[in-house]
């Protein structure tokens, strides 16, 4: 394995840089260039074209997204898992110490989700 030096991290900064400018100029690109001229019939809710009959029968709870994060991030640590299972004895014992790490982080992030359940009422 060649010598990791500080200037070797200097192509995965400006990576990193070129990321974050990107997502905040995305952000805020919307604000000086779309146009601002609300008008009644386009801040009614769109419903495929349809003229909105009263209020809608059922609101979306927004406890929901406790459950629904949750779940996506235990579907995706659980690819992650399988992924690491499968070259688990090609892997050097820091790698297995930075994963078990990684893993702990996700449980207990998991159990705090679990110890919130009984605080939603929806």
């Amino acid at each position: 394995m060649a010598d990791v030096t500080p200037e070797s991290y200097i192509p995965l900064a400006i990576f990193a840089t070129l990321g974050i400018l990107f997502a905040a100029v995305s952000l805020y690109m919307p604000r000086f260039f779309a146009p601002r001229n609300p008008h009644p019939r386009k801040v009614l809710p769109f419903e495929c074209g349809e003229e909105p009959l009263g209020n809608p029968p059922l609101q979306f709870h927004f406890q929901f997204y406790r459950f629904a994060i949750p779940f996506v991030v235990s579907d995706v640590m659980a690819l992650f898992i399988l992924l690491y299972v499968s070259v688990w004895r090609e892997v050097t014992l820091d790698s297995r110490l930075v994963f078990g790490a990684f893993v702990a982080v996700w449980l207990v992030s998991i159990g705090y989700a679990m110890r919130m359940e009984d605080r939603i009422w929806i």
